[in-house]
Order: structure tokens, then C-alpha cells, then sequence
């Protein structure tokens, strides 16, 4: 092989690195990398060139290493170079070894320390979100909540922590056309835009907590007591401010007489600032006072009463609810004052009671009770009736004060009876 076969290969060479330089496409930059592996070749196999071949060869050289920034820019080796497989040696095959710092690249370690300020960020929601749904049991919805981020998460992570990854979003930033001084910031902006829809998914947990308690609501109507149970819970686990769900758990635990544990989650409703609060904070306060008048904790109850009388304008949620809210804690108020001997004050708030609502029998029943340690004997066969007619046995509560109203009114009649045969 001659000097003539070097001098072609190098006009060849320079030919197709002044096309590349004119028009940077893929094409005419397959040309240059080829005609230098045909260079490189008949160097191989022939003596040492002239100095003059020399000169032009190192000129031709550095002004390709030149382009090394350009053709990263412009152009994806990667799948190319995966076929071809060309030799480490092979220099011109991987320009990335050749880029030089552009003036924005100084500014790269701020770039690259929001990236891992971003990814902490990341990792600590989604870990804070992965825990809630754990903790409240899984389900499908759960399951599919948790997939979600997650995936997102582990394909970025991928394009940003691996050297797979770094090479397939190389290859991403050059389709679109993302020059590499710019690529940090790119990264970042991307890592930051995953940590907007994790923070905008954490940020949504309570508005899926709701819907799990409404869900919760639904199935204990319907009758399906476990799925209710576990509905509230999940909706506890991701939002242990709604009040809603810890009352609803409580009353579902009060009525499965689990006495317990429906204290402890209405303790926690009642906890809440009544003012910021919704309604299901007085109905907890309501709910709790009865258990600890069960409990003969009346003082206890009391506190617990006023309050809720107190805060009824900010908790309820319309004119029925207030009506019905008052009727609870007046009657439960008249309840405790009863248990403790204040019966003036008891009179007072039965009498609210059962004038807000006249259908129902506890305040009746109640009123007979404080009517008869009074000796109001009229007043209490009176409210005795009411009760007897109004009550539901089906409630414990009801159903005890059922009881005592026939005794009391059969007792009243068997003195009536003795009376008239007398006379």
C-alpha cells in the first residue's frame, strides 16, 4: 500500500468532515467516522507517513475532537455504536470523551445539588405516603395509590442514578434537541416536576381520606360492618385530623359495644378545635359525655356538654343539624345534672330537650326520673306516657327506661285502684 492510498484516505477523510461541518446530520457525520476507520486501516498496514501527512492527519484530527460538543448535541452514537461495536481505541466513535465545559456548565454543581435536594424531597413523600396506606390496610385502591408514585419515581430514578439510564436520556436530550451545557438544569427541572405531582398526590391525602370515610359510611349503612371498619381506618391512617372518620369509627365501635375503643377514637374527635372544626366534633363531645354518664364520670360529662352547647353555632352545618345537635347535648346535660342532684337544673335542660323535639322519648324518660325524686307525681305519670309511647326498645338506653315507665305507670295505676275501692 502506497503513500497514494494514505493521501486518498485523508482527502476522503477531510472531505467528509468539511460536509459534516456544513450540514451536522447523521449522514454525512457516518461518512466522516467511516472514511477515518478506512484511514485508520491503511495506517495499519503502511510505514511510517510523511511528516506533511502527519501535519494535515493531527489538523483533520483536532478539528473533528472540535465538533465533539456539535455531534452530542445533534446526534445519538449510542445505538449505532451498540451495532457496530467499534473498538475503545477507536477514538472518533465516542466524541463524548471530547466535550468541552461550556461557561454555563461552572454553574453546574447548584444544578446538581437541587437535583438531590429534589430527590430527598421525593424519597421522604413517597415513603410518607407508602407508610399511610400500609398502615391503614393495602386494598386495591390502596395498592394502585402506592404503584403509581412509585413507578414514577423508579423511572426516573433509572435515567438519573444508573449508567443505563444516563445514556437513554443522553440519547433523550438529543432528539429533543437539549444541548449538553443545558443538561443539568434539565435534570433538575425534571426531577423537580416528579416532585410536584408526589407533593400534589401527598397534598390530596386528606380529600382521599374524606372518600374513604364516605366509602366507610356507605357499607356501614348497607350492613357491611368489617368494610366500614376498615374504610374508616384507612382514612384515619392517611389523615388523623378528620375528625369525621375518627367519630364514625367510634360510633361504629359504640354500637358493636366495644365501649373502649369507641372512647378512644372519640377523644381524639373531641380533641379538635371545635371553632376550625366540623359538626362530628360536638357529636363526638356529645357521644363521649354519655359514655362517661354510663360511667358515672358526671363532671367529666359536663365540661364535655357545655362545650358542645357552646360551639353549636360554629359546628353545625345547617338550622335541622343545630336543632338536633342542641336536643343531644341538652338532654345529656339534663342527664348529668340529674345523676348529680341539681334538679332545678336538670328540669331546665329536659325541658329544652323536649320541646326541640317533641317525637322523641329520652328526654321524657329522664324528666319522669327527676319528676319522681321532686314527688312531681302528676308531672312524672305525664312524662312516664310519653316515654312508654315514644321509646325504642331497641336501644339499651330506651329500652331500660321502657321498663321502669311501666312499672311506674302500672304502679300508679294498682294505687289509683286501691284508692277508688277504698272510697
Amino acid at each position: 500500500m502506497g503513500a497514494s492510498n494514505i493521501g486518498e484516505a485523508i482527502y476522503n477523510y477531510q472531505h467528509a468532515l468539511n460536509l459534516f461541518s456544513e450540514q451536522p446530520d447523521l449522514q454525512s457525520l457516518l461518512e466522516t467516522l467511516y472514511s477515518r476507520d478506512r484511514l485508520c486501516y491503511e495506517l495499519k498496514d503502511s510505514p511510517p507517513i510523511s511528516v506533511g501527512y502527519q501535519d494535515q492527519l493531527s489538523h483533520l484530527d483536532h478539528d473533528l475532537k472540535q465538533q465533539a460538543n456539535l455531534i452530542c448535541e445533534t446526534i445519538d452514537l449510542k445505538p449505532i455504536r451498540d451495532s457496530l461495536n467499534p473498538p475503545v481505541d477507536s477514538w472518533w466513535w465516542f466524541p463524548e470523551n471530547f466535550l468541552k465545559p461550556h461557561e454555563q456548565d461552572q454553574y453546574d454543581w447548584v444544578w446538581r445539588s437541587s437535583t438531590l435536594v429534589g430527590w430527598t424531597v421525593n424519597l421522604a413523600l413517597l415513603t410518607d405516603i407508602t407508610s399511610k396506606f400500609v398502615s391503614g390496610g393495602l386494598g386495591f385502591g390502596g395498592a394502585g395509590a402506592i404503584i403509581f408514585p412509585s413507578l414514577l419515581t423508579l423511572v426516573k430514578a433509572r435515567g438519573d442514578l444508573t449508567d443505563v439510564g444516563q445514556d437513554s436520556l443522553r440519547g433523550l436530550f438529543t432528539k429533543l434537541g437539549i444541548k449538553s451545557q443545558w443538561r443539568e438544569e434539565a435534570t433538575t427541572i425534571s426531577t423537580w416536576a416528579l416532585l410536584l405531582v408526589i407533593f400534589g398526590f401527598w397534598t390530596s391525602l386528606p380529600q382521599i381520606s374524606k372518600l374513604y370515610n364516605y366509602l366507610g359510611y356507605r357499607a356501614e349503612e348497607s350492613g357491611d360492618i368489617s368494610t366500614a371498619e376498615q374504610n374508616f381506618k384507612r382514612a384515619i391512617a392517611l389523615d388523623e385530623d378528620n375528625t369525621d372518620a375518627h367519630y364514625n369509627l367510634g360510633n361504629l365501635y359504640e354500637d358493636l359495644r366495644k365501649t373502649d375503643a369507641a372512647k378512644a377514637q372519640y377523644e381524639i374527635a373531641v380533641k379538635a378545635d371545635p371553632k376550625s372544626a366540623d359538626s362530628s366534633v360536638a357529636f363526638a363531645q356529645n357521644n363521649l359525655a354519655r359514655l362517661l354518664i354510663l360511667d358515672e364520670d358526671y363532671s367529666n360529662a359536663v365540661v364535655l356538654l357545655r362545650q358542645g352547647l357552646d360551639n353549636l353555632d360554629q359546628t353545625a352545618e345547617n338550622e335541622e343539624q343545630q336543632q338536633s345537635l342542641q336536643y343531644s347535648l341538652s338532654k345529656n346535660l339534663g342527664w348529668a345534672r340529674y345523676k348529680q342532684g341539681l334538679n332545678n337544673q336538670a328540669d331546665n335542660y329536659l325541658q329544652i330537650a323536649s320541646s326541640l323535639k317533641p317525637d322523641k322519648a329520652p328526654a321524657y324518660c329522664l324528666q319522669a326520673q327527676n319528676y319522681q325524686v321532686e314527688e312531681r307525681e302528676e308531672e312524672a305519670i305525664a312524662a312516664w306516657e310519653k316515654c312508654r309511647d315514644l321509646a325504642d326498645p331497641t336501644q339499651p338506653d330506651q329500652d331500660r327506661w321502657l321498663v321502669m315507665a311501666h312499672k311506674a305507670l302500672d304502679g300508679s295505676a294498682s294505687n289509683t285502684t286501691e284508692e277508688s275501692q277504698t272510697q
